[in-house]
């Protein structure tokens, strides 16, 4: 048995414990529900989703661009009649610090020196949270730029329009539905990457375990590097509008053709070169599945 198998028994072996101790101390305290309540209030270091919920808005206008820089957080844009953010989040989280300037919306981690708890479950009914960001943009705003930066957040957008957008989460998910992000440039670790619906004129993708979907209309140069996630791409432009240049060990599928890395392709290598090729695709991975589907 190694070290690392070792150290994840120990883990769960104390996550067990500490759960069978709280249930005990909550019913001896007088039922489960008041037990695991005192217990919340009086460690800070762990949630049992009881904690008093925190609700801010803030009515904004005139704002270009928006700058997300949050460690711990669930991120959602959607559209709306003007700009307004809403901030969610329990006393034992860092506050939410929303700030405009220049015409630049700004949203930080506040410097209340809280930093959530360290265990954060969800017993009998209670409901555990980061906290969570909500950005309603106008239908007809245009932005100069958005820009999210997360260590673990899931981050959602719809009906965005922006000139450039970049968007880094290291374990959520990432979802953009239906927006105009101009260039776009997405980077996550372990989180799955989806952009549906897209108008993009540029776009720079980096995952390292997520599968990645995207649909739409990608022009300009188009790069999508994935080290273990499959990669899935619906283009509304034809193969003759692109240069396609596929590196990696895959199973590659193009409009429903096969070319299998070990069959058919050298080196791993697929390369082809459209009659009116005005934008390009290139895709680097290593071990993962590609399907390409085109216009015709």
């Amino acid at each position: 048995m190694n070290s690392k198998f070792k150290k994840l028994i120990c883990v769960c072996g104390v996550m067990i414990l500490i759960g069978i101790v709280m249930t005990v101390a909550g019913i001896a305290s007088g039922g489960a529900t008041d037990g695991l309540k005192k217990v919340d209030e009086r460690y800070d270091f762990i949630s049992l989703g009881y904690d008093h919920l925190n609700q801010e808005t803030y009515n904004l206008s005139d704002i270009k661009s928006i700058d997300i820089n949050y460690a711990y957080c669930d991120i959602r844009f959607v559209e709306g009649d003007s700009f307004r953010v809403d901030v969610t989040y329990t006393d034992d989280m860092p506050t939410p610090d929303v700030t405009t300037a220049n015409g630049t919306l700004s949203i930080t981690e506040g410097n209340s020196g809280k930093t959530g708890s360290l265990l954060n479950m969800e017993m009998f009914g209670a409901r555990t949270r980061w906290p969570e960001i909500l950005v309603t943009c106008p239908r007809d705003a245009k932005l100069d730029s958005v820009s999210i930066n997360s260590d673990y957040s899931s981050v959602i957008l719809s009906g965005t329009v922006s000139s450039k957008t970049e968007i880094r989460s290291e374990s959520g998910d990432i979802t953009l539905n239906g927006t105009q992000p101009g260039e776009l440039s997405v980077t996550s670790v372990s989180g799955d990457i989806n952009l549906l619906n897209l108008t993009t004129t540029g776009l720079n993708i980096n995952s390292d375990n997520g599968d990645v979907v995207l649909s739409g209309t990608f022009a300009g140069n188009n790069v999508i590097s994935s080290q273990n996630g499959d990669v899935e791409m619906d283009s509304a432009l034809s193969m003759e509008e692109y240069t396609i240049n596929i590196d990696g060990f895959y199973d590659l599928e193009v409009n429903g053709s096969d070319f299998d890395y070990d069959d058919n392709i050298m080196s791993g290598i697929y390369e082809y070169v459209g009659q009116k090729a005005t934008n390009s695709l290139t895709i680097n991975g290593g071990g993962i599945d590609a399907e390409l589907r085109f216009a015709y």
